[in-house]
């Protein structure tokens, strides 16, 4: 399995990093994360450093998604 994209959470005790071949799979692992209290941010991004999700909490103008099937590794 080849980990194409990389999910990181900014939390209030550090981070969090994820690996996931496919990226509607990251970024499922990331909307999971934003749930929890302590996160403050997630990012989803492929080995490229193109990104496909970012979500700030308090902040919602710098939301970005990108539909996964725009993915360049699928």
């Amino acid at each position: 399995m080849k980990n194409f994209y990389r999910v990181i959470s900014r939390t209030n005790a550090g981070e969090i990093k994820l690996g996931a071949e496919k990226c509607h799979d990251a970024k499922s692992a990331a909307g999971r994360l934003f749930q929890s209290p302590t996160v403050k941010s997630v990012v989803v991004a492929d080995i490229d450093g193109n990104v496909y999700l970012y979500l700030v909490k308090g902040h919602e103008e710098k939301t970005e998604n990108v539909k996964s099937t725009e993915a360049a590794y699928g």
